[in-house]
């Protein structure tokens, strides 16, 4: 399972050219796309998630959907790269 960051999902919908190579074909060859439903809520159990991403809750969201759910995380976003707990599709 891969976790994808909203704007990875809405250019692979919407704009495809945006994505890198290497996400174009990993989505459009090689996965197995399942929708879950995701709260901030679901992100927020473990006691010390909050405390391993930075301030910005969007941000802290899918690094600590990605930590809980133990999947990699398909983002551009370059601050959520630097995220030492955060594994990179």
């Amino acid at each position: 399972m891969i976790l994808l960051d909203t704007h990875i999902w809405v250019w692979w919908v919407a704009q495809p050219d945006r994505l890198q190579a290497k996400h174009r074909d990993l989505l459009d060859h090689g996965a197995d796309v399942t929708l879950l439903h995701l709260s901030p809520q679901s992100s927020w159990n473990p006691p010390n998630c909050r405390r391993l991403f930075i301030a910005i809750r969007a941000d802290q969201t899918a690094g600590c959907d990605g930590w809980v759910l133990r999947c990699p995380i398909m983002t551009a976003d370059s601050k959520i790269k630097t995220y030492p707990h955060v594994s990179l599709a």
